[in-house]
């Protein structure tokens, strides 16, 4: 190198091994409270792309090191779009390819420190890395014991402690890089960071767009079945009609249509129902979403709890499901076709004090272009009791 260059043109090498512990260690020292971890990733993603921007010209390891940088710029972008702001999941092979990449890179910067460090032991570097990886793959989780976790900090410290043999070996022997970098680190800061923000605007737009999925028609199973009975004009929902499964059962089907208020991008549903004293159980048959032509792709979900209280549900005789569909923003009309099976003793129940069968739903609209934020999502709610009475139905909506 030219002794006559200075040193605003040139980048010491210590410096971007400093990036690099920083960002190992965000990524590596992950604290899962509030914004916490979007936080730390994304000073991980950054940090790891300057310190390899600045030795990308070093050694070929560096080079594809900071390929692979460039890639989790993206993915961590797109990760953290996909998970804050839509209700969308990404498949599980993405965040395995992710991990794969990953392991790839560190192994590439390790190789490529070991050619400027005579002080660093590879061999331990990389063991106590892929200890890290595989102990958080395998035995990773809420319920881990203190040992487990002991011993992750203990070899996350041996690679930070042969990461900064690495800065000290640089410091000592004034190692120095050509700087070919027009952008300054300040100026990829602000300016993915504000990618961020715009990225996500867009997002906020697009994924009902690409997530929404028609089917043919419902084709009603029950147009041969006897009629019993009809309810029609009830409040809230266009008709309720009890047909004649067998011997043992009745199918009770409910139509709702509405006109849309707003231009909706999800409707999540939730049907409970339940019964006196009868023997045979109540079971959400089906539930349907159409728009007069075509239906939507229905996402049957399990909450995370009802493992826990599945017991419950069942010696009181009583079920409840779950439902997402995503729905074209640009439908005006909704039209809802709920089913329940149930006991034939439902439509002969004649005692004013015993409801044998009561229906609870709420749905739960979500406004196109609204970020979405789980729980914290503003959403119109509908909701709606239904229950047998005199062998009638009645709705309160």
């Amino acid at each position: 190198m030219d002794n006559h260059t200075s040193m605003s043109e040139t980048q010491q090498l210590k410096s971007a091994i400093q990036y690099i512990i920083t960002g190992f260690l965000f990524a590596s020292l992950t604290i899962d409270i509030g914004w916490i971890p979007e936080i730390e990733g994304l000073i991980s993603v950054l940090w790891f792309f300057i310190g390899l921007r600045m030795t990308k010209g070093l050694n070929w390891k560096f080079k594809y090191a900071y390929y692979l940088s460039l890639y989790f710029l993206f993915a961590y972008l797109l990760t953290t779009i996909v998970n804050i702001q839509t209700p969308l999941t990404l498949p599980s092979y993405y965040y395995t390819t992710h991990a794969i990449l990953k392991v790839i890179q560190m192994t590439l910067v390790f190789l490529g420190m070991k050619e400027n460090s005579s002080s660093m032991r590879l061999d331990i570097t990389l063991f106590s890395y892929y200890m890290i990886c595989l102990i958080g793959t395998f035995l990773g989780g809420d319920d881990v014991s203190f040992l487990i976790w002991g011993s992750v900090l203990l070899f996350i410290y041996i690679v930070y402690r042969q990461l900064k043999k690495c800065k000290q070996d640089a410091i000592d022997c004034h190692l120095v890089m050509e700087s070919n970098n027009r952008i300054s680190t300040g100026v990829i800061i602000i300016g993915y960071c504000i990618s961020l923000f715009v990225v996500g605007y867009i997002i906020i737009w697009i994924w009902p767009l690409i997530s929404y999925n028609y089917h043919d028609l419902y084709k009603p199973t029950y147009h041969n079945l006897d009629v019993l009975d009809v309810t029609n004009q009830i409040e809230g929902w266009d008709s309720a009609t009890i047909y004649n499964m067998n011997e043992y059962q009745n199918l009770y089907v409910f139509h709702k249509q509405e006109k849309l208020d707003k231009r909706y991008a999800m409707i999540d549903s939730e049907i409970y129902c339940n019964y006196g004293h009868d023997k045979y159980d109540v079971e959400v048959g089906m539930i349907d979403f159409a728009n007069g032509e075509q239906s939507y792709q229905i996402d049957e979900r399990i909450p995370d709890y009802l493992t826990q209280i599945d017991s419950f549900f069942n010696s009181s005789s009583s079920g409840r499901r779950y439902y997402r569909v995503f729905v074209n923003p640009f439908d005006e009309t909704l039209n809802v076709t709920l089913e329940i099976l149930a006991p034939v003793s439902t439509i002969y129940n004649e005692d004013d004090e015993e409801q044998s069968i009561a229906i609870t739903g709420e749905f739960k609209y979500y406004e196109y272009g609204d970020t979405y934020f789980g729980d914290m999502h503003n959403y119109k709610s509908q909701s709606f009791y239904a229950y047998v009475y005199k062998s009638k139905w009645v709705f309160n909506d």
